[in-house]
């Protein structure tokens, strides 16, 4: 299984991004090699990144808090509740 660790390479590591080059979260989403990804961004970006990444048929490991509303966290748990659903 492959698995894309998500964080803000800027802002925790500048020389990675000049190693490795560009990473595009839509990228990511769009490679069918990518099996899983790993949320581990600054808190406001957990829900919309979270989302984008169930509705792409990545399996989602999002570090705490799952989002900083409330409507946020239902909106991710419905989505893979309907994820799940149309899986069986």
């Amino acid at each position: 299984m492959n698995i894309v660790f998500l964080l803000l390479i800027l802002v925790l590591c500048p020389i990675c991004i000049m190693a490795c080059g560009e990473l595009k979260f839509e990228d990511v989403l769009a490679d069918d090699e990518v099996d899983a990804v790993i949320i581990s961004t600054p808190n406001k970006f957990h829900c919309d990144m979270t989302v984008r990444a169930l509705e792409s048929g990545k399996h989602v490991l999002c570090e705490k808090p799952m989002s900083i509303k409330l409507e946020d966290a239902i909106s991710i748990v419905e989505n893979e509740l309907l994820d799940f659903n149309n899986s069986r």
